[in-house]
């Protein structure tokens, strides 16, 4: 993002006749036709500015201006040179993180371990990784069951933090936020997930080894 008449880059053309006289003194602009209007150049020092309230990196990350030079103080008896300048926008954290759905549904394994993953909720953010800053969490209630964790990727990672029982309880509804480390206005800031862990199982069969009877877990 840029504001309105921050400086971009500087260019600078180099002239060999004496800069005390005409012949040395040299004049910029930028060829009609280019970047929208969205780019302007000092005349006299070759400065370019933005001259809109902010470049959109999401909509287009990079813009190539020509820049003309003219000694002469520009007039038209003077010699020309052209040169490309390559804008590239830098990102900033100007996107709030969403969950891609509203409801999630999970199955759970009963005889999964603690500090083992459930599953993952991913997230939708224009942002570049660097600029994506999400915090996880899960409103009391089911918090003891469940925490949050990002991923690499900056998605949010659900992980099994008690050992669960099918016949005591075997099913869980929660919900898992997610805010920006940033601040941006409460009202857009937050997201919301509801997520249904379904516990299933661990399956029990017999058989007989020799003459002895063993119980298998699974």
């Amino acid at each position: 993002m840029e504001r309105t008449r921050d400086t971009v880059v500087q260019v600078k053309a180099i002239d060999a006749d004496d800069p005390n006289t005409d012949n040395g003194q040299v004049r910029y602009t930028l060829p009609n036709g280019q970047t929208s209007g969205l780019f302007e150049i000092n005349y006299e020092t070759g400065v370019i500015t933005s001259k809109v309230s902010s470049l959109d990196r999401e909509t287009k990350s990079q813009y190539v201006v020509v820049v003309r030079a003219q000694d002469m103080k520009g007039r038209e008896s003077g010699c020309i040179a052209t040169t490309s300048v390559a804008i590239t926008i830098t990102d900033a954290n100007d996107n709030i993180a969403s969950f891609t759905k509203r409801k999630y549904e999970i199955s759970v394994p009963e005889n999964l371990k603690v500090n083992e993953k459930i599953g993952v909720l991913e997230l939708i953010d224009l942002d570049e990784d660097e600029n994506k800053q999400p915090i996880f969490s899960i409103p009391s209630g089911t918090g003891n069951v469940f925490s949050t964790e990002p991923s690499k990727d900056n998605d949010c990672i659900l992980v099994l933090k008690q050992a669960l029982d099918y016949e005591t309880q075997n099913n869980y509804t929660f919900t898992v936020r997610v805010e920006e480390r940033l601040e941006f206005d409460p009202a857009e800031n937050l997201n919301v997930a509801n997520t249904t862990a379904q516990v299933s199982p661990s399956s029990t069969s017999i058989s007989r080894a020799g003459s002895k009877w063993e119980v298998l877990h699974f």
